[in-house]
């Protein structure tokens, strides 16, 4: 009535894992037997899986759909432990200049909408974004690149400035190098705040993503 698996492809290499996965997510689809995995690879939880549990120290974390999972995380733990690479969580504090409301981190500031600072309220929180909604372009906050990382179909691009960095994930190759200066925004619709002293993301936030 069940099938259990625990970690079944952790001792195959890279390229029969990914083919084994398939073969196993189209054998579940034709038997619509219920199958519980256990794994660490969060990749493979994600592409096998209908609903995704994440377990921390014993306890269930979230319980959800990958989309769900991905783009509306319980807390920061989920948050870190889905994708790839992790979403960045950025401890810093809202501010208003000049009627625009921002979130500054060390020596970057980024523009938020005022509704999403508003769900804050009076609480400290930390801002979450995902590497894909980052954007290095001709505007947002001074930042330098530190590491670029290219892989083809994207290129992973860390970026820092006093008191803080980011990773971006960017579509091809995207010519950056290490030690250039590079203005960083922030995708305002996939912004998420999660509560600072409870790790849990707050509601409202990240909704659109």
């Amino acid at each position: 009535a069940v099938f259990l698996f625990d970690e079944p492809f952790s001792n195959l290499d890279a390229a029969l894992r990914v083919r084994m996965r398939g073969e196993i997510k189209e054998l579940h689809q034709r038997l619509g037997v219920t199958s519980v995995f256990v794994t660490h690879d969060q990749e493979e939880a994600m592409s096998v899986s209908d609903r995704v549990a994440i377990m921390r120290l014993g306890r269930v974390e979230q319980v959800g759909s990958p989309e769900d999972v991905y783009a509306r995380p319980a807390s920061t733990y989920v948050a870190r432990f889905v994708g790839s690479p992790q979403m960045d969580i950025l401890q810093g504090a809202f501010e208003t200049v000049g009627g625009e409301t921002r979130y500054r981190v060390g020596e970057a500031a980024f523009a938020v909408p005022h509704a999403v600072a508003a769900l804050a309220g009076d609480r400290a929180v930390d801002l979450g974004i995902r590497p894909e909604h980052i954007q290095v372009g001709e505007q947002g906050a001074p930042t330098t690149v530190r590491v670029v990382q290219p892989l083809g179909p994207m290129t992973y691009v860390t970026l820092g400035w006093e008191g803080g960095s980011l990773t971006a994930r960017l579509p091809g190759m995207t010519g950056h190098e290490a030690g250039q200066p590079a203005l960083v925004s922030l995708a305002l619709e996939h912004l998420m705040l999660f509560d600072r002293e409870s790790g849990r993301r707050i509601e409202g936030s990240g909704d659109h993503g």
